[in-house]
């Protein structure tokens, strides 16, 4: 084995013909590697659980909520609604829109116990950053500010306003603010957009949702399942992020696609020029 070694790093210089075989198998292993890549890439994307924001016509009842959850892809399912909240700290306060969700999703979206008691408030970073902006952060200690930190969550106590209904006569009422724990989570990346979630009991979300936030336990590769929530008369309202992935998985299938079709044109070529190297050292490369 050591000379058949030996005899190839010495063809290897001798002949151009080996040494070209030499690049395009080095050429067919990288683009094979490469498309090898982008398919698992696409495996652990396919397998990752997706979020569809729905919204119907009108209230959701709890026949079309009772109708999603039977769906054996559907993980978890909540009606959904948008409220802007005050949120006060140190003496100053800015105005966040939450999106107001059942205590049972958040609980299995971010993995957390909630009980009664004082109400959290989830924000993503990109929201937290705004709501700093909007205070002034500048003028602020960030160890004192941050509070808690452990697993990349951050956890401190605030006050928040604006959960109820404002005076039908438009009468200036002093806010009432509550004690809250505002939890920032890290998730998406740098682009990501500021999100911010509270609990809300089910029966007024029954009463005032027109949303609905279904999680799936699968991407949608296919289209079937954005084809099924149409055909129930739902309305993607995050379609934008639903096309954005549509693109990235069709650009993951390209690499894919070329790159093992650069891996046959390699090989191709590799065995196209075995009879020149053959010619090329006087069939001395039949002894290998």
């Amino acid at each position: 084995m050591r000379n058949r070694l030996a005899y190839f790093f010495r063809l290897r210089k001798q002949s151009d013909a080996v040494k070209m075989i030499c690049i395009f198998g080095l050429a067919g292993l990288a683009c094979f590697a490469n498309a090898t890549y982008h398919t698992w890439k696409i495996y652990c994307t396919v397998n990752t659980p997706v979020e569809y924001v729905l919204m119907g016509e009108g209230n959701i009842s709890q026949k079309r909520m009772d109708e999603m959850r039977r769906n054996k892809s559907v993980t978890r399912a909540s009606r959904q609604m948008e409220r802007s909240v005050t949120v006060m700290y140190g003496g100053r306060e800015a105005t966040v829109t939450c999106t107001l969700l059942s205590a049972k999703y958040l609980e299995d979206m971010f993995d957390a116990d909630i009980s009664a008691g004082t109400r959290k408030i989830w924000m993503n970073r990109a929201a937290f950053s705004e709501w700093k902006e909007q205070l002034g952060e500048e003028d602020w200690e960030m160890a004192e500010m941050e509070g808690d930190e452990g697993d990349g969550v951050t956890e401190f106590h605030a006050r928040y306003s604006g959960e109820e209904e404002s005076p039908s006569r438009g009468e200036d009422v002093p806010a009432k603010y509550k004690s809250a724990k505002i939890v920032v989570v890290e998730s998406g990346g740098e682009d990501e957009e500021g999100a911010a979630y509270m609990a809300e009991e089910d029966s007024r979300l029954q009463k005032e949702a027109t949303g609905l936030r279904v999680q799936f336990a699968k991407h949608d590769l296919d289209g079937l399942q954005v084809k099924a929530l149409r055909k129930l008369g739902y309305e993607i309202q995050n379609e934008a992020g639903m096309v954005k992935e549509e693109w990235e998985l069709k650009t993951e299938l390209l690499h894919i696609k070329y790159g093992l079709l650069s891996c046959a044109l390699c090989a191709a070529a590799g065995f196209g020029l075995k009879t020149w190297a053959k010619r090329d050292c006087y069939g001395r490369l039949r002894r290998l």
